[in-house]
């Protein structure tokens, strides 16, 4: 089972995937995007339940009205403060409809006028999940890498941007961390500018200030894992903030290598 954005793809015999959708009252910006709860079933009864929020992007900063309008005209808002109480309310959410897991797939913050302000919001972010009751799995996004690398992997309490769990019996999450390239990092050096900058010339991807691409470690990695989910008869479920299928999202929008990955699903 494998999340490319808007499309899943199926392996392993999960017949149906039911994705009902709950739209934060009042959304106009950041704040929660997606509130979800994800049932994969096999026929009639449920294999397992889980949870799915995206893009929060709080900051402790002002509103902010986009230059550009949507299509109909009405005015872009980013409510940046008013998406800590969304995601209180996504937590309470989970909570009720007894999920066995959550995933955040990346963007908790937006990013602030400081890192250290950035790490605040960071750190009041991840206070509003504590009061879910079953295990949040991370993914980072572009936005996250507000903060340094290692400030973000202390406070997300992980060893590395990509990692893999067993969340049940035959079901296994991979995480990938799709800003691991990501020149746009207030910690991003120069071999992360020069490398992002090779791999757009590979891919004939745009360099953008938000690109993000996957090393060849962790595209190794990423083999590696699903070779072992094959010798255990595992199902996977693939996350990644970037959208790997090109048309999930405009093409900045997606993985900068997305096709090297897609080459290794689809082995």
């Amino acid at each position: 089972f494998i999340w490319l954005g808007k499309r899943f793809r199926l392996y392993g015999g999960a017949s149906m995937v039911h994705l009902p959708t709950f739209i934060a009252p009042g959304f106009n910006g950041p704040g929660v995007r997606k509130l979800s709860t994800m049932h994969v079933r096999r026929g009639s009864k449920p294999v397992l339940k889980f949870g799915v929020v995206a893009d929060v992007q709080y900051a402790d900063k002002d509103d902010l009205v986009k230059e550009k309008t949507r299509e109909d005209g009405s005015k872009r808002v980013m409510f940046y403060r008013s998406s800590l109480n969304k995601l209180r309310r996504a937590v309470e959410d989970f909570n009720r409809r007894d999920v066995e897991f959550v995933i955040q797939l990346g963007d908790l913050i937006d990013g602030n006028v400081s890192e250290d302000l950035s790490e605040k919001d960071l750190g009041t972010a991840l206070a509003a999940t504590e009061e879910l009751d079953v295990n949040l799995y991370h993914v980072i996004g572009n936005h996250c890498r507000s903060v340094s690398l290692p400030h973000l992997l202390a406070e997300l309490r992980l060893e590395k941007g990509f990692y893999s769990e067993v969340v049940a019996k035959g079901w296994r999450v991979i995480v990938l961390n799709a800003a691991d390239i990501f020149r746009g990092a207030v910690d991003a050096k120069h071999s992360d500018r020069s490398a992002l900058k090779a791999m757009c010339d590979e891919y004939n991807a745009v360099d953008v200030p938000w690109a993000g691409g996957i090393s060849d470690e962790q595209m190794q990695w990423l083999n590696d894992q699903l070779r072992i989910c094959l010798e255990q008869r595992q199902r996977a479920i693939i996350c990644s903030h970037y959208p790997t299928w090109e048309k999930a999202a405009r093409g900045t929008h997606t993985i900068v290598n997305a096709p090297a990955v897609l080459e290794i699903l689809d082995r």
